[in-house]
């Protein structure tokens, strides 16, 4: 998992610094950006979900049979 996220930061690292030394100068965010944004934020749920969802089934079974 932890490798997963490594990869997602270097891919975005790159795409930001790819972005950044474009020569042309756009101005606000087009809806593909948005689509990527969101795009990143919803697999970081998803994991986060996948990762912790389990551990909390868990937890709450033990706090049930309290």
């Amino acid at each position: 998992m932890r490798h997963h996220l490594q990869a997602l930061h270097a891919s975005v690292s790159r795409w930001r610094l790819s972005s950044s030394l474009d020569v042309r100068h756009d101005h606000g965010a087009s809806a593909v950006e948005y689509a990527l944004i969101a795009a990143l934020i919803a697999v970081v749920i998803l994991m986060s979900v996948v990762l912790l969802g389990s551990r909390l089934g868990t937890a709450f079974e033990i706090a049930g049979q309290i």
